[in-house]
C-alpha cells in the first residue's frame, strides 16, 4: 500500500513504514498538518528502494512488521545509499533489543505513542542531540 502526501510548505521529506495502515494513516495526516512532505508504506521492499535513493530526510519505521525486520529494511536501505534519519517504533520493542545498536536505541518510540513524540524527537535529530 502507498499513500503520499506532497506539500510545499516545508523541504523536509518523511518516509513512514508500517504494516499497520491506521498507523501510516494517522501519521501521514499528522505530520502533513505541520508542514511536512510525507510519503506513508506498508510495502518494506518498496521502502527499502525509495529511501536507497537517499530523497528522504527521515524514515520512521516500524521494527516489527508482518514479514520482515524494520531494522533490516533500515540496514540495507543504508547499504544501498540512505543517508537521512531515521526513528524506530515498535510496540514489541524488547523482542529486539539484543539486534538494536547504541543509536538504535536512543531512536526508539515505543507504541502506543503520542504523536508529538515523532515530531519532537525529528526536531532532536535535526539539531543533531540524538
Amino acid at each position: 500500500m502507498f499513500q503520499g502526501v506532497l506539500s510545499r510548505r516545508c523541504e523536509i521529506t518523511v518516509l513512514v513504514l508500517d504494516d499497520e495502515p491506521t498507523i501510516v494513516a494517522a501519521l501521514l495526516q499528522y505530520l502533513d498538518k505541520r508542514g511536512y512532505k510525507v510519503v506513508g508504506l506498508t510495502d518494506p521492499e518498496l521502502a527499502e528502494k525509495l529511501l536507497a535513493t537517499d530523497l528522504f530526510d527521515f524514515a520512521i519505521i516500524d521494527i516489527r512488521l508482518k514479514d520482515k525486520n524494520g531494522l533490516e529494511v533500515l540496514r540495507r536501505a543504508k547499504d544501498r545509499g540512505y543517508r537521512g534519519e531515521y526513528i524506530l517504533i515498535s510496540a514489541f520493542a524488547e523482542d529486539f533489543v539484543s539486534a538494536m545498536t547504541e543509536e538504535d536505541r536512543k531512536r526508539l518510540i515505543e507504541k502506543p505513542f503520542k504523536m508529538y513524540s515523532i515530531v519532537d524527537k525529528m526536531e532532536e535529530l535535526k539539531g543533531g542531540k540524538s
